[in-house]
């Protein structure tokens, strides 16, 4: 089984403050565009550095979205936090799959999946990059995590939701959110007196009663974000531990500190975060 520790022997000679990107490097390597069949073998001793670095900013918008997200609740907009939510567990996917040596990312206008040879060994430095079809990355992407999370050591047990498509069912309540005009938006229909409640529903520590809050068609997407977010960072922690340029990551997680204690105005979900980030 795989674990943060593996993770952060895979990328101990990294500083974790590349100046380019993923997809700048790939271009580098790579005749784009392809065709949507191609597949091309490059070798790069950057792209580990570009990956822990862009899980970086990852972890940066998952925190972003999650404090934005009370936000709304306690402006009353409850529809849009669950859209803001499930974009925090979004870019958390995102970061965790990085830090395995994969990645979906658009060089140009191809939208490619990169691939490492072997994600764990330090000195591998080969990747395999495939073009991708354009359609449905959000479910490519939740499917590629799922398949590389399903066997991990302290990954989150998310198992109480009830919906037979366990694997994309956060994309779907994000859709019918959005483009269902059966769901999302009461909040107009609603009285004060209803809507106070909603709100203070809402409010509530979601992981208190987790096991609860994950089975809740509208609870269970905060308590996903957070317990995603708490993977990530846990993960992140690590990889900083056992780098020898520790100087960045310790900046990087003080400026995430430092928003949220500048944005989350619950006391209760501002010290669980900074627990985390310290």
């Amino acid at each position: 089984m795989k674990s943060g520790v593996d993770i952060a022997a895979a990328f101990a000679a990294c500083n974790g403050d590349s100046r380019s990107f993923v997809n700048d490097e790939i271009a580098a390597n790579v005749a784009i565009p392809f065709g949507v069949s191609g597949t091309t073998a490059i070798w790069s001793d950057r792209m580990r550095n570009c990956l822990v670095t862009e899980a970086e900013h990852l972890a940066d918008r998952t925190v972003y979205q999650i404090c934005a997200a009370k936000t709304l609740i306690a402006q009353g907009k409850l529809s849009w936090s669950i859209v803001t939510h499930y974009y925090g567990s979004f870019f958390a996917v995102h970061a965790l799959i990085r830090l395995q040596g994969n990645c979906y990312v658009r060089v140009g206008k191809d939208l490619v999946y990169l691939t490492a040879d072997d994600a764990l060994d330090p000195s591998n430095h080969n990747f395999t990059v495939r073009a991708k079809n354009q359609a449905a990355t959000h479910k490519v992407i939740w499917n590629q995590y799922n398949s590389l999370y399903r066997k991990f050591a302290c990954a989150p047990d998310l198992s109480p939701v009830t919906q037979s498509n366990y694997a994309l069912w956060e994309r779907d309540r994000r859709d019918a959110t959005n483009y269902d005009l059966k769901t999302g938006y009461h909040e107009f229909r609603m009285k004060s007196s209803e809507l106070n409640r909603e709100i203070r529903r809402f409010r509530a520590d979601t992981l208190v009663q987790a096991q609860r809050s994950l089975a809740d068609d509208e609870l269970g997407m905060e308590a996903r974000a957070l317990l995603r977010l708490k993977l990530l960072l846990t993960v992140l922690r690590q990889v900083e531990i056992s780098s020898p340029f520790r100087t960045y990551y310790q900046s990087r997680r003080q400026r995430r500190e430092q928003f949220v204690r500048d944005n989350l105005q619950s006391p209760q979900s501002q010290q669980r975060l900074l627990s985390w980030l310290t």
